[in-house]
């Protein structure tokens, strides 16, 4: 009598098939049609509704930099200190010429090398006093702007940057209008030292290239090319919501359309040509198929229109990271493909998981439930990943970068901000692909059996304990 032997967990008959019905469906059905062309558009859309907005914004705004307003900011400065790291000579008498006449009382210093720099600093916190109404935790350093020119031989152009304390109650309004007066009075002595006329060098200089820093902590944060903390929250936050995008479309439809064969007994006249398997990933394959022809379109949609906004309506206002669905586009190719194969890896381990909760289901009214749970850790792990850049220390964000489903949103942002490098986020992914292997293979043990059990729920323990029989596999 010959040895009977089990059915190949892994075998895949029927994948195809699977594959095609089910993206067919999702394509013929109005709902997930109109879904896919509603995100497509709002993806490409959203930045240059954003310019647009910005500009406006800007262009209204501009009216407030005057009058009592300009007023009660340019009142909180208490002394301005200019280093010029350029062979341009400025004098002190033209610099006072070329602020605002309200500044004309406040401590003033202008030098030229580091030494003279740290003296004048110290000089006026030492000799300047604040009224009582600045309150005790308000300190002279608070009121005082430190203006850098300098520079930068990469562009072989003239930087300037503004400077205020980490606690400074000068607002971005007034550290610009001051940095925008030095910058004038600067080109003026630029145009005295060459002898030729304003207009003349105006035609063939490049002029500034101006980047202007909030506080101490940002200017040396700059100066070492780190990305402020806005920075890193703003991309956190735009990679997340593309993980959003893709978890929200797809664990839900997984899910109840496992149930639903299960329910209806479809799913045991399936599996007559079909393997278990197959069933299941040829639903995952599917639906990862719409989902990520949504992001990617969607992601080079926003870049192209984005473009076009403003080169052709005249839209010069910033595009937020946090819906700009293109900014991953600027941060070169290979972190391009480490945020695409990161978004297949977290889809892959989010959608096997929410086939096996589908699968076990016993009634319609766990859906619910099972939904929940996926979409429960999917929100923690987003909401670590949003402001763990940000607020947690590094060396824990490091640790995450490697622990799957958390890598699969931090890697990528650590990779792009400089916190780990290219063979770390090599080692990443492959600690991801480890992952969603395993899953595949606890989906193959356990998927075959849940899927035919309707009596009850099945829970975390029934299904460990079905992962951990041993059952005999062939090699067919």
């Amino acid at each position: 009598m010959a040895k009977s032997t089990k059915e190949n967990i892994y075998n895949l008959k029927g994948f195809k098939s699977v594959l095609g019905f089910t993206l067919g469906q999702m394509f013929k059905s109005k709902a997930y049609l109109i879904s896919w062309i509603f995100m497509i558009v709002f993806m490409c859309a959203i930045g240059p509704i954003q310019m647009l907005s910005t500009s406006k914004n800007m262009a209204a705004g501009s009216s407030f930099a005057s009058g009592e307003i300009k007023t009660e900011q340019l009142d909180k400065i208490n002394g301005l200190v200019l280093f010029n790291g350029t062979p341009i000579e400025m004098s002190y008498d033209d610099v006072v010429k070329s602020l605002d006449s309200r500044l004309e009382n406040i401590y003033l210093s202008v030098v030229d090398n580091a030494n003279d720099f740290d003296m004048a600093v110290s000089d006026f916190e030492n000799s300047v006093s604040l009224s009582d109404s600045f309150g005790d935790e308000v300190t002279p350093a608070d009121t005082l702007v430190k203006v850098y020119i300098g520079i930068d031989m990469e562009t072989n152009s003239f930087t300037i940057n503004g400077v205020v304390s980490d606690n400074s109650l000068i607002s971005d309004a007034s550290l610009e209008e001051i940095t925008n007066d030095i910058e004038t009075c600067f080109n003026e002595a630029r145009y005295t030292s060459t002898g030729i006329s304003k207009e003349d060098l105006e035609s063939v200089m490049s002029g500034f290239n101006t980047k202007d820093a909030v506080t101490d902590t940002e200017y040396h944060d700059a100066l070492k090319d780190k990305y402020s903390e806005e920075e890193i929250y703003e991309l956190s936050y735009q990679f997340v919501m593309i993980m959003i995008i893709v978890v929200s479309l797809s664990i839900s439809y997984i899910i109840t359309v496992v149930m639903e064969e299960k329910s209806s007994k479809l799913a045991e006249t399936i599996l007559v040509s079909v393997r278990p398997l197959a069933l299941i990933m040829g639903k995952i394959v599917s639906v990862m198929i719409y989902v990520f022809s949504i992001v990617i379109f969607g992601c080079l949609g926003s870049l192209v229109t984005n473009k076009i906004c403003a080169k052709y309506l005249d839209a010069k206002g910033p595009v937020s990271n946090i819906m700009n669905f293109s900014a991953i586009f600027d941060h070169g190719a290979i972190a391009v493909v480490v945020v695409l194969i990161s978004l297949i890896f977290s889809y892959l381990i989010y959608a096997i998981f929410a086939g096996i909760l589908g699968s076990a289901c016993a009634k319609q009214e766990d859906i619910q439930t099972s939904t929940q749970v996926v979409s429960f850790v999917n929100i923690i792990v987003g909401f670590v990943a949003m402001f763990g850049p940000t607020f947690f220390n590094e060396t824990v964000v490091r640790v995450l970068s490697f622990i799957p489903p958390f890598s699969c949103y931090l890697a990528p942002v650590t990779y792009m901000v400089g916190q780990i490098s290219l063979l770390e986020v090599i080692v990443s992914l492959i600690i991801q692909m480890i992952a969603v292997a395993l899953l595949f293979m606890l989906c193959a043990k356990v998927y075959r059996v849940l899927i035919l059990r309707d009596n009850k729920k099945a829970k975390i323990k029934d299904i460990i304990e079905i992962a951990r029989s041993k059952e005999e596999v062939s090699n067919v």
